[in-house]
């Protein structure tokens, strides 16, 4: 058979020329147009075959494009969302330690402070705490 002695060799040429190399004359072709014709016709159904499956290919490739194009919007979006997630936990966090602060700042703010009044012996235990507080808070200060 041509095709296994012929690399890339399409199937039909089998059968257009083994038609030529029949041993009985009444199953060969009839005429070298016959043998042209068949010949013709094989190159036209080959085109076709060749159209359609380029087609089949390109239209798959398209699939796979247009999914490979929805799982990465997916994957945009999904990470979108996550980031805004964390921006919102970081804002509720800083919330929340902006307000835990202010309470901080309001009971050290509500109990005497022991630097206005030089008369009385000062607190040390608050003082010690206001000082810690203060440096802790405020960068200015050591």
């Amino acid at each position: 058979n041509p095709c296994e002695l012929t690399e890339g060799l399409l199937s039909w040429w089998d059968t257009l020329l083994g038609k030529c190399l029949e041993a009985e004359i009444e199953d060969r072709y009839a005429s070298g147009k016959e043998l042209l014709a068949a010949y013709e016709g094989r190159l036209v159904d080959a085109e076709k075959e060749r159209a359609v499956k380029e087609q089949a290919t390109r239209v798959e490739k398209e699939r796979i494009e247009k999914e490979r194009r929805a799982k990465e919007q997916a994957a945009r979006a999904e990470r979108e969302r996550i980031e805004k997630e964390r921006k919102i936990e970081a804002e509720r966090q800083a919330y929340s330690e902006n307000n835990r602060i202010s309470e901080e700042w309001k009971a050290f703010l509500s109990k005497p402070n022991p630097f206005i009044n030089k008369k009385e012996q000062p607190n040390t235990d608050v003082a010690e705490k206001w000082k810690a507080f203060l440096s802790k808070h405020n960068p200015f200060i050591e």
